[in-house]
């Protein structure tokens, strides 16, 4: 703040100086301003020396507003390297296999990913083509049986059924789904 006061009051000398320097320059024979020319010439002092001033803090804001975003952007850019290295790490470590991703608690453990996922087959909807990606879930996930589908429960989808476009794993996801929404609740709607 001293430094900007100070750059401040080097301007109002400066310009003052150079308004003298230009008014005798001006004037070839050197006669005594009058009462008016001298209140003319402080008021256009004041107003050069006000002038420069506010451009010389618009453009000491406009250095700090830069700095600021500069500073902002180093800033985003330290924390997109410090979570790219976490998640080299976290591969590093075990943490991704086959496009699973292991909790942190179950890397710390120890156990390797052949213990904690098993590959995943739909238990309950046995309809539909072998689903193309490899899917997964955690052994203890796959310890759990899903409900039971309602014998003669109709999904309307025989014909993708036929054309295999639709894997069992989707088939499964449309069945669970169109069970809950023939649901009620208390209001009346469905779930």
């Amino acid at each position: 703040m001293d430094d900007l006061e100070a750059m401040r009051l080097k301007a109002i000398r400066d310009a003052q100086q150079r308004t003298r320097m230009e008014l005798l320059a001006s004037n070839p024979a050197p006669q005594p301003p009058t009462e008016r020319e001298r209140d003319e010439t402080h008021r256009l002092l004041a107003e050069q020396m006000v002038q420069r001033s506010l451009s010389m803090q618009m453009e000491a804001l406009r250095r700090r507003e830069m700095m600021k975003h500069q500073l902002i952007m180093q800033r985003q850019a330290e924390s997109e390297r410090a979570k790219m290295e976490e998640e080299e790490e976290a591969s590093v470590a075990g943490g991704i296999t086959n496009g699973a991703i292991a909790d942190a608690a179950v890397v710390e453990t120890g156990r390797t990913d052949e213990t904690l996922y098993e590959n995943y087959v739909p238990s309950k909807v046995t309809q539909g083509a072998t689903h193309p990606d490899h899917v997964v879930e955690t052994s203890t996930l796959s310890q759990l049986t899903p409900p039971d589908v309602p014998e003669g429960f109709d999904h309307r989808l025989d014909d993708a059924v036929e054309a295999e476009t639709l894997s069992s794993m989707q088939l499964e996801s449309v069945v669970y789904a169109s069970m809950k929404h023939e649901q009620r609740l208390k209001g009346g709607q469905r779930a």
